[in-house]
C-alpha cells in the first residue's frame, strides 16, 4: 500500500520515483547532484511542492508496479552477489 509521505519509502524506491520528476536545479549543479542532496538531505523548498504533487497525483496501481520492478531488480542483483560468494 501507498504510504502517506513520500519519504516513508526505503531509499531505493525514492532514488527510482525522483528520477521520474520534474525537480528545479541550478545551472551549475545536475539531477543526480540534485537526487543525492534530496536523499541525504531531504527536499529543499522548490523541489518540495513537485515532490509532494507527484506523491498525491501517483496512483496505486502505478505505485505497485513500481514496487514489483524494483523488488525483482533487487533480487536479481542479490542473486548475483550471493553466486560470488564462496
Amino acid at each position: 500500500m501507498k504510504p502517506e509521505s513520500f519519504f516513508d519509502l526505503p531509499g531505493v524506491l525514492i532514488e527510482s520515483f525522483l528520477w521520474d520528476m520534474e525537480l528545479e536545479y541550478d545551472y551549475e549543479g545536475s539531477k543526480a547532484e540534485t537526487i543525492h542532496t534530496i536523499l541525504y538531505n531531504g527536499p529543499n523548498s522548490p523541489n518540495d511542492g513537485h515532490i509532494k504533487n507527484y506523491w498525491k497525483a501517483l496512483s496505486e496501481e502505478s505505485f505497485q508496479a513500481r514496487v514489483k520492478s524494483i523488488k525483482e531488480l533487487l533480487e536479481n542483483e542479490l542473486k548475483a552477489v550471493s553466486s560470488l560468494i564462496s
